[in-house]
């Protein structure tokens, strides 16, 4: 247990204690009377995954899987899996031969390494043995939970920008030291290569954002592993697809830091469920981390504590959000109160009778 020694500003101190709650056993699954029990399956074997598949039978793949099952190991496929041992790899994919050494990663505020050194183990620095640390009665504002910002050719037409370079230089005036993505808008991979080193020359801490498809629907692989093996920090746009994150993330430099943005709103717009899509792809970048996945066109409030709770690295949210995310904890009987007054003033100022 960890005890915590804290006071309030008419110094009455308290002792709280930090325990770890049990779980409760999950219920048993029974059918006609017989427990079932739950086996691991192999699904699948390296050979057979898609990316290998793709290198042995290229634009044939989809054929050799309709007349051949060329996706089937029909020898290993389906056969019972039972004690297994953890196997390491490295970021290209291939097995390590030994375990790695654990290394701790310090980074600044500004997303920036600091340092590598070996794990500490760090005390709380509360105890029952120091001074209790004062509750001063403020609350934590919510705004500085910002830590960068992000535009497109839409929010820049939107927020009246006429001269692109002018009114991005205008935001990195006030944003100095927060990352920020600047988009490019040319259609075309030279047109996008040609911006993208301009506007990666605006600051250290500028992204530039690409869009993982041009209007033709043709995948930008050349433009972003051009940029990402220069070092210019990247920030994919657009996404929708598990499939469009694994195509980035393989051409990838994973030694650039890179956002990949996927627009989570947009899919809930068209009736899909986002968060399977999140969650396979912050399980795919998780070893690297220099590649982050960001929630981005968000809806509403709660999908800041959806973003949290899958542990997604990065969520974008406008002014409005933010404000409502201000006001969480506020009792539903006092929003109740505030939704009625709003009806009667509403019905005062329209001066309906019946």
């Amino acid at each position: 247990m960890r005890y915590f020694y804290i006071s309030d500003e008419k110094d009455i101190d308290a002792t709280v204690v930090s325990v770890t709650l049990k779980s409760i056993p999950s219920p048993e699954l029974v059918f006609e009377g017989k427990t079932i029990t739950s086996v691991r399956v192999l699904e699948s074997t390296d050979d057979k995954s898609y990316s290998n598949l793709k290198k042995k039978y290229g634009k044939n793949l989809a054929d050799e899987i309709i007349k051949n099952d060329a996706d089937i190991d029909f020898m290993m496929t389906g056969l019972l899996i039972s004690e297994t041992a953890k196997t390491y790899l490295t970021n290209s994919g291939s097995i390590m031969n030994y375990a790695p050494k654990i290394k701790e990663v310090i980074f600044d505020s500004n997303g920036e390494e600091k340092e590598v050194r070996e794990p500490k183990n760090i005390e709380p620095n509360i105890k029952d043995d120091t001074p209790p640390v004062r509750f001063t009665g403020k609350l934590f504002n919510k705004k500085s939970l910002v830590d960068g910002f992000t535009t497109n050719p839409s929010l820049m037409r939107l927020a009246g920008a006429k001269n692109y370079k002018d009114y991005s230089l205008r935001i990195l005036k006030a944003c100095k030291k927060k990352p920020i993505s600047f988009e490019v808008f040319a259609d075309e991979p030279n047109g996008m290569l040609n911006q993208a080193y301009k506007i990666a020359a605006w600051g250290k801490n500028v992204y530039v954002k690409i869009p993982v498809v041009n209007s033709k629907g043709y995948f930008m692989g050349s433009v972003i592993k051009e940029l990402s093996n220069k070092g210019v920090k990247l920030n994919i746009t657009a996404v929708y697809t598990h499939e469009q994150v694994k195509k980035i993330y393989k051409v990838l430099n994973k030694k650039t830091k890179t956002i990949i943005s996927i627009f989570a709103g947009r899919m809930a717009d068209r009736g899909k469920d986002p968060l399977p899509i999140f969650k396979k792809s912050i399980n795919l970048v998780k070893r690297s981390n220099n590649i982050k996945i960001l929630w981005a066109s968000t809806r509403e409030a709660y999908n800041f504590i959806q973003a949290g709770q899958i542990k997604c690295d990065i969520i974008t949210m406008p002014p409005k959000i933010i404000d409502q995310i201000e006001r969480f904890g506020k009792s539903f009987n006092s929003m109740t109160i505030d939704t009625v007054k709003g009806f009667l003033k509403d019905s005062k100022k329209s001066k309906f009778t019946l």
